[in-house]
């Protein structure tokens, strides 16, 4: 592995153990509460869009909206 530059707590999780650091700097992975706040944030703004895209169908006085995931949804 090349470093380009090394923080104090990198090493820290270095020391501490070598897989976890491989797994969350390099990889890309993470855990605990941090990782729960990004979900609920990803949904959250999930259900904004959801919401937009609705209302935008609504105001062109279309009887469905379509969303990337969702697919066509009357309403």
């Amino acid at each position: 592995m090349i470093l380009f530059y090394i923080r104090s707590s990198s090493v820290q999780t270095y020391k501490w153990c070598p897989r976890k650091y491989y797994l969350s700097l390099w990889i890309g992975l993470s855990e605990g509460p941090a990782r729960k706040n990004t979900d609920l944030g990803t949904i959250c703004h999930a259900i904004l869009e959801v919401m937009a895209i609705f209302k935008l169908a609504k105001q062109n006085k279309q009887n469905t909206f379509t969303h990337e995931i969702l697919g066509v949804q009357p309403y």
